[in-house]
């Protein structure tokens, strides 16, 4: 992401600008539900734009992608809330390498 390297954070704009498909009201529902972390979700006070890392950039890349793929947002919720997204992202590696499917 282009965007990324000359910033060191992204407003909310940004980010849609910088994932095409990506639309305001999932990015709104996953910091309600905790996905993203907590200082992302609110601005310092009315009318300020919510802030974005370049490792919370790739975590909404990561939730999107897994959205797009079809995995449900209930698991992906529940992995997050449990402390087991790494291990949920290690074993659907494994289901899709099985499938014969390209994992990196």
């Amino acid at each position: 992401m282009p965007l990324l390297a000359s910033a060191s954070r992204l407003t909310s704009l940004e980010v849609l600008k910088a994932i095409p498909g990506l639309s305001y009201r999932q990015l709104d529902y996953w910091c309600s539900r905790g996905y993203l972390p907590d200082r992302n979700c609110y601005g310092e006070g009315a009318g300020n734009p919510r802030s974005f890392s370049r490792a919370d950039v790739e975590r909404v890349l990561l939730l999107f992608r897994l959205g797009a793929a079809g995995v449900s947002i209930a698991q992906i919720g529940a992995a997050i809330a449990d402390g087991e997204l790494e291990k949920f992202l290690r074993n659907l590696a494994r289901t899709l390498s099985t499938l014969g499917y390209v994992t990196r």
